[in-house]
């Protein structure tokens, strides 16, 4: 009797544990249905290999695959593909990834399996064929020159760059508190980056204006006159889903107002990624709002103030995959992202151009080294002739997706341009006066001095330079602060023979150099705090980084770091949260190399207001300043 009590027993706890595993699935499977995946995969990883089922295998491969976890989506579509319960797209996407990881010759293979089982799908037989001729990808990789925009990019996705005004917007979600359910990371939001003459990074700040949500928001586009934006908002659609929707508003004193949705936007599909044509009247955008595939592009053409319904742009562009990031040249060229036409794998980038009646004349993969075996996207042309911007999840970033510059050298004349400038300093009547006297050094990219001259009586220089290059200038005088400033000579020469040709143009390229005062207090721009708050923001690390460049290029000064709170709150609060912050800078400072002596801290309440009796939050801010003082200098 005691056996049977006891096999009894045994049986109702594997019963018990096969019931709890189940419901574990079942959750897991529903997260996943739901787009939470980083919840899904928490489940789904804490089950032992013969718990789970063909269903979890499959998930498993695709929520790998859909945050870009490339090598662990390869191990498990290699299980899922020799189950008997194996589907077609299961051998199509494990034929991406493998073309993602570089493993071009398996991956064709599969590609040709999946073509056999669903033949009505083209993309298979082209992207097996584009496995077999990467090497016609690659064979103007030398037309292009890429580059990193590692001062701009973050350990988060940074992408969608876009041309407003004298800088870029893009999206990025640096700095979020509140993560997607879906993949564990921030909400996006919209920044803005300004350069000077130079191409000299000034600041990166949140994106102005009432065009920011909780949820996601960005990428962008601008009207010619950049008087209008449009936008993709995350909204919340039908039964609680999150779609994307396209917004608009309008430029009134530097401030956005009037934002309103476009009249196509739907609760039960997304719509985004819109690019507005040079003339205003055409808008493309993304939407899964049915066609050919995942994802298609279509446009609305201006009618008034509102728009046409929407109009899938055909089969020439769109696939059956994912058409997405379209982006209308002021020339008419389309550009946009794709994993359904021939490429190298993930997302390529194309151009598309079209006949005189607006039909699709042809598609062409940009190739290497704009386009990777991973995920590149969002291509837009920049203020100059043959450069603009693109976005990708490649190797070699600090995390995410990353922002790349790129030129078009195909036609580019070699050429020497003769830069000219003047070195001055600002008169008590801030009126520009020469400075004589003063040393200044030419640098190539990799900090090599190249020249040296001294100014005259004028303040003038100049130097002989070559073009498609960039450069530093660094002016010395005793008793002066190093002044150091880049500028670059790309683009300054092109030529559509390609003939080599002697182009003496001048680029002034001016320095104000500034006498050191001891004691004198000199504003950190940029550096502004959130109240109560001692936290550094993204936004100042550019600016602390140039005060730590003054440091090195001023060996001998010793400087004050001295923090200002505003007005409210207690005189003793005050006083100890400036200091918080002044420490904040000097420990910034620090870590970038500069010795501690040569630094110290200090935190002066609100017993120094820029703008005494503030009363606007903009003013407060204005107080809630950090400036650096030179104490000494060193003999």
């Amino acid at each position: 009797m005691n056996w049977k009590i006891y096999i009894a027993f045994i049986l109702f706890l594997c019963f018990t544990k096969v019931a709890a595993q189940s419901v574990k699935i079942d959750r897991a499977n529903k997260l996943f249905q739901e787009g939470a995946l980083i919840k899904a995969m928490e489940i789904y990883e804490t089950l032992e290999k013969s718990e789970r089922t063909y269903e979890v295998n499959q998930n498993m491969a695709d929520s790998y695959r859909q945050l870009s976890k490339f090598a662990e989506a390869e191990k498990m579509y290699a299980l899922v593909v020799k189950s008997s319960q194996s589907k077609p797209i299961d051998k199509f996407h494990y034929a991406q990834v493998l073309q993602t990881n570089g493993k071009c010759l398996e991956a064709s293979k599969w590609y040709t399996i999946y073509a056999k089982l669903d033949q009505s799908d083209k993309r298979a037989v082209l992207l097996a064929s584009s496995c077999d001729s990467l090497r016609l990808f690659r064979t103007d990789s030398s037309q292009y020159r890429v580059k990193r925009l590692h001062d701009l990019n973050s350990s988060d996705a940074d992408f969608g760059a876009v041309v407003f005004k004298e800088g870029l917007v893009f999206t990025s979600a640096r700095g979020g508190n509140k993560t997607t359910e879906r993949d564990g990371t921030p909400y996006l939001n919209m920044y803005y980056v300004q350069f000077d003459d130079a191409k000299q990074l000034e600041s990166v700040d949140e994106f102005k204006g009432k065009v920011g949500s909780k949820f996601h928001d960005g990428p962008a586009c601008f009207s010619k006159d950049f008087k209008e934006i449009y936008f993709t908002r995350n909204e919340k659609g039908s039964k609680g889903i999150m779609r994307l929707h396209i917004f608009k508003a309008k430029l009134k004193d530097d401030e956005w107002y009037d934002v309103e949705e476009l009249p196509f936007n739907n609760e039960y599909y997304s719509v985004g990624h819109p690019s507005l044509s040079a003339d205003g009247k055409l808008l493309y955008f993304t939407s899964d709002k049915g066609g050919f595939g995942g994802t298609d592009i279509f446009v609305c053409r201006k009618k008034g103030d509102s728009w046409s319904s929407p109009e899938n742009i055909g089969s020439k562009i769109n696939t059956r995959g994912n058409e997405m990031f379209p982006y209308i040249a002021a020339d008419g060229v389309l550009y946009f992202a794709s994993n359904g036409h021939p490429g190298l794998g993930g997302l390529d980038i194309y151009r598309a151009t079209f006949d005189e009646f607006g039909n699709c004349a042809a598609v062409q993969n940009m190739g290497a080294p704009i386009n990777s075996t991973y995920d590149d996207f969002a291509l837009t042309l920049g203020r100059q002739l043959y450069t603009g911007y693109f976005s990708s999840n490649r190797p070699g970033g600090m995390g995410g997706d990353d922002l790349f510059e790129f030129q078009d050298l195909g036609q580019v004349t070699i050429t020497k341009i003769k830069v000219e400038g003047k070195i001055t300093q600002k008169s008590p009547d801030n009126k520009e006066v020469p400075v004589s006297g003063a040393t200044l050094s030419l640098y190539n990219e990799e900090e090599k001095k190249l020249n040296q001259t001294v100014t005259q009586s004028d303040g003038g220089y100049s130097f002989e330079v070559e073009t498609e290059k960039t450069y530093s200038l660094v002016a010395k005088k005793d008793n002066y602060f190093t002044d150091r400033k880049k500028f670059t000579t790309v683009g300054k020469s092109k030529s559509k023979t390609g003939q080599s040709t002697i182009d003496l143009s001048k680029q002034g390229v001016n320095m104000t150099v500034k006498e050191i005062i001891l004691n004198q207090e000199n504003e950190i721009p940029h550096v502004l705090w959130d109240y109560n708050s001692v936290v550094l923001k993204p936004s100042t690390m550019i600016q602390l980084n140039k005060t730590t460049q003054l440091l090195k290029d001023n060996p001998a000064i010793i400087i004050e770091i001295g923090s200002h709170t505003d007005s409210r709150g207690d005189h003793a609060s005050n006083v100890l949260l400036s200091q918080k912050r002044a420490d904040a800078v000097r420990s910034y400072i620090l870590s970038q190399g500069i010795a501690a002596a040569r630094v110290t801290s200090m935190g002066y309440g609100e017993m120094k207001p820029l703008i005494k009796n503030a009363v606007t939050e903009e003013d407060h801010a204005k107080n809630r300043r950090t400036e650096f003082s030179v104490i000494q200098i060193m003999q």
